[in-house]
């Protein structure tokens, strides 16, 4: 008699089991499937998806990574002459007023646009961004008002060369306590 409850028991387990593995796989399967009609959105749309005004990024690097989405998109994706230009005005959102008082937003998008197109002309394609980690980013303060420095790599590729340029990007934080860009120059300036 042991051995028959022992082995009911068993039995009750292994089918638990295997009842369970059943209804994992099948939610991860119906999940993972986007549904007829649901279009998957590209890499513009979730960039922009992202809404400023409730999740900014809380750090320097947080802003640099998205910063660099951006351009990500803007230099390799295709995208419509409306995405392109929100694409570049939520670039100016990341920016420090100052540095957006610099240039009016017409000229800005009209320069921006040249310059994507004559890096795509020329054949060139970013593969990758890097950012500083965290413990990194040179912290301190300047006329009473946060500011950060941290190194910021574009890998390029033109044809079958590879490349990268390397920047460093000042930081600031503004009076919300967002964390904004101020400029950039070119690493070994």
């Amino acid at each position: 008699m042991k051995l028959t409850t022992h082995t009911a028991r068993q039995g009750a387990t292994f089918l638990v089991i295997v009842v369970a593995v059943i209804l994992l796989y099948y939610h991860m399967s119906n999940r993972m499937t986007p549904t007829e009609g649901t279009e998957v959105p590209t890499a513009v749309q979730e960039v922009l998806l992202k809404n400023l005004n409730k999740e900014y990024p809380a750090t320097p690097r947080e802003v640099m990574k998205y910063y660099m989405e951006i351009q990500k998109c803007m230099y390799n994706d295709d995208y419509t002459e409306e995405e392109f230009k929100q694409l570049a005005l939520r670039e100016m959102e990341l920016y420090d007023e100052e540095l957006c008082s610099l240039q009016e937003e017409t000229a800005y998008l009209s320069g921006l646009q040249s310059e994507i197109t004559q890096f795509k002309e020329d054949g060139k394609r970013m593969y990758d961004t890097w950012v500083s980690a965290s413990t990194d980013v040179e912290y301190y303060a300047l006329y009473g008002r946060e500011c950060a420095n941290m190194e910021g790599i574009y890998y390029i590729r033109t044809g079958v060369n590879l490349g990268h340029s390397g920047y460093t990007f000042v930081l600031r934080k503004d009076e919300e306590g967002h964390w904004k860009i101020l400029g950039w120059k070119e690493s070994g300036e």
